[in-house]
């Protein structure tokens, strides 16, 4: 697959999605097994699935609505009851391909914009450009029984430095257990640097959680990591990348010189714990 060839159309994105949402079936089922005090559960809603990884973790979220037909009255309602039951504010991603019921339901329901997310897409049959081992960061794949690390050095890249154990609870020591998960860290010198993850579902790979920390950002790390979960997708029989940034962070530079594309920019559609326990109590 070359990348003139790829069309951003309901059909990338209904494959994009199915995806994203297989990857956070895996975690859901690694935070059962690893961590049953949670409560992490799922809902199918419609054409989508509600999730429930603990309250406040981005994993807690409802993917695929609308993708595949119209979204009819009490789809979202399921949703917000499924949250609010679990003490959770409801939230679902708003794909711009999304059915316009999806967005018809939205408003009607009262859900607003949290924030948007930036889809970038890459065959990995266009070859990478750039040093794997930039300025000298070695970059190395690592398995459950670093999952401690893995945790550590990730969320404190992401955090500035501190270490937010309770971060680490909700996602760091899930995702080294989740069955479509790899993840890498990044070493300069003897030093663990940053880390990062892959997810592979059928011939789609999905890069996600990569984190510098704070002493050792501009050093190549982002670029290396990259570099290495593209080889190891496309070493996997993956014929297409995809990675989500925020719009103009500097995840999205890095993404952008590795020669992503633009796929589309959804939102992730909030609703109020308060309005949903409104509801059960009517």
């Amino acid at each position: 697959m070359a990348l003139h060839s790829l069309m951003s159309d309901i059909e990338l994105a209904r494959r994009l999605e199915a995806d994203e949402r297989l990857g956070l079936e895996d975690c859901m089922r690694a935070a059962q097994q690893r961590q049953p005090h949670v409560g992490a559960a799922c809902l199918a809603v419609a054409d989508g699935l509600a999730l429930f990884c603990g309250e406040g973790s981005p994993l807690s979220r409802t993917l695929g609505l609308g993708m595949g037909r119209p979204i009819e009255p009490g789809h979202l309602r399921q949703v917000h009851e499924f949250y609010a039951e679990r003490g959770s504010p409801a939230q679902f991603d708003l794909c711009p391909l999304a059915d316009q019921s999806l967005w018809e339901a939205a408003a009607r329901e009262g859900y607003h914009i949290k924030e948007f997310e930036n889809v970038w897409v890459r065959p990995l049959g266009d070859p990478v450009q750039l040093e794997r081992e930039a300025r000298g960061v070695r970059v190395i794949e690592s398995g459950p029984q670093d999952a401690g690390l893995w945790a550590d050095v990730v969320d404190r890249g992401f955090n500035e430095g501190s270490t937010p154990a309770l971060m680490a609870e909700r996602i760091g020591l899930i995702l080294p257990y989740a069955a479509s998960t790899r993840c890498f860290l990044a070493y300069i010198g003897e030093t663990p640097a940053g880390g990062g993850a892959l997810s592979v579902h059928g011939s789609t790979a999905a890069l996600f959680s990569a984190a510098t920390l704070p002493e050792f950002r501009r050093s190549g790390v982002q670029t290396a990591l990259l570099a290495a979960r593209l080889a190891a997708a496309a070493a996997g029989g993956c014929d297409l990348a995809q990675v989500h940034t925020m719009p103009g962070s500097p995840s999205q530079r890095n993404v952008e010189r590795f020669g992503f594309r633009l796929a589309y920019t959804k939102c992730a559609m909030w609703r109020s714990t308060s309005a949903q326990e409104a509801d059960l109590a009517a």
